[in-house]
C-alpha cells in the first residue's frame, strides 16, 4: 500500500510542518507512526521542539480549547508515550473532555467518534464513563451509511474511530471487501494529486482497518 515514494513525500510535507503551528506536526506525524512504526524511527524531534510541542498543547488548553488539546494529546500519546506521560493529563482536563464531548454529541457524529476515540487512547481505564445508547448507535451506524459510496474519507475515519471506541459494535458495521477497494481507491487517487495530507489520512484508516495498530 505504501511505496519508498509515498514515505519520501510524507516526510517532506512533515517537515513543512515543523512549527507552522505544531498541531499540525504532530497531527501528520501520528499518522505516519500508525502507518509504518519502523520508518517512523527514522524521524528526529529534538528536545526544544519537544518543548514547544508541550507549550502548543498547553496553549490549547488555557484557551480552553478542549476539543483541540484532547486531539493533539491524543497524537503526543501514539508519537511518544514516554512524552505524553510528562504532560501531566490532570482529573480536570478529563472532565473538561467529557463536557466537551456532551456537546459534539450527535451534531454531526463524526465529530464525537473522533473525539471519544482520542479519549480512548489517552485514558483508557477513565473511558468506561463514557455512555453511548444504543439508540446512539443506531444513529451513527445511520450517518455511516450516508458516507459509503459517497464520502469514502468520512466513511474510513469514522469506521476507525468506532473500532477502536467499541470493537464489538464495529463487527455490526460489516465492512466489505468492496469497501475496502473502494477506500485503497480514494487512496490512489490522492497518491496521483499528490494529496499528501488526505493520503496519509486514508493510509492510517486502513491500516487500523485491515491490520490493526496496537495504541
Amino acid at each position: 500500500m505504501l511505496t519508498s515514494q509515498d514515505w519520501q513525500e510524507l516526510k517532506l510535507e512533515l517537515e513543512k510542518r515543523r512549527k507552522r503551528p505544531w498541531w499540525e506536526f504532530t497531527l501528520l506525524a501520528m499518522r505516519m507512526k500508525i502507518i509504518d512504526p519502523e520508518s517512523f524511527r527514522e524521524i528526529k524531534i529534538s528536545e526544544k521542539e519537544w518543548e514547544e510541542i508541550a507549550e502548543s498543547l498547553n496553549h490549547l488548553r488555557v484557551l480552553d480549547w478542549e476539543r483541540e488539546f484532547t486531539l493533539q494529546a491524543m497524537e503526543i500519546k501514539i508519537i511518544d508515550e514516554k512524552r505524553f506521560e510528562e504532560l501531566k493529563i490532570s482529573e480536570e482536563d478529563w472532565e473538561d473532555m467529557k463536557k466537551k464531548l456532551e456537546e459534539l454529541r450527535g451534531k454531526p457524529w463524526r465529530d464525537f467518534l473522533q473525539m471519544a476515540m482520542a479519549m480512548k487512547i489517552i485514558w483508557p481505564e477513565r473511558f468506561k464513563e463514557v455512555l453511548i445508547s444504543e439508540k446512539e448507535w443506531e444513529e451513527i451506524k445511520k450517518d455511516l451509511e450516508n458516507y459509503r459510496n459517497k464520502a469514502w474519507l468520512y466513511f474510513a475515519l469514522c469506521s476507525m474511530a468506532i473500532k477502536i471506541i467499541n470493537p464489538e459494535k464495529f463487527k455490526e458495521i460489516k465492512i466489505t471487501k468492496k469497501d475496502l477497494k473502494e477506500m485503497e481507491r480514494e487512496l490512489e487517487n490522492y497518491r496521483k494529486k499528490k494529496f499528501w495530507i488526505d493520503f496519509s489520512t486514508m493510509a492510517m484508516a486502513l491500516k487500523i482497518l485491515s491490520s490493526g495498530f496496537k495504541f
